[in-house]
């Protein structure tokens, strides 16, 4: 309806502009995606060995310290799906019959 009503110069530029807007931000959100599938930020074990630690950090120093985990993970090929898996305990579970 738009390419209607603006003339063609100014509905390419706003078609490109949408298009553009629309590439950034699902990218910007599939890395940050990414970073917290790698680094295991979802699953039930912290990331980070004391929470004062993340607490006095800067974003950007939480957001590097992130991408060296998931860099580490990655490097180490360490699936996904195994991070989030619960830890099965040492003890067998001994069932009566």
């Amino acid at each position: 309806f738009m390419f209607i009503l603006l003339p063609t110069i100014c509905s390419i530029i706003l078609t490109v502009f949408a298009v553009s807007l629309l590439v950034f931000i699902v990218s910007i959100y599939s890395s940050f995606g990414r970073m917290i599938m790698y680094t295991g930020a979802m699953g039930s074990e912290p990331i980070l060995q004391k929470q004062q630690e993340e607490e006095k950090m800067l974003p950007y120093q939480l957001y590097t310290t992130l991408v060296e985990k998931a860099t580490e993970n990655k490097a180490k090929r360490m699936s996904v799906t195994h991070q989030y898996r619960p830890k099965l305990s040492q003890d067998p579970i001994i069932q009566s019959p």
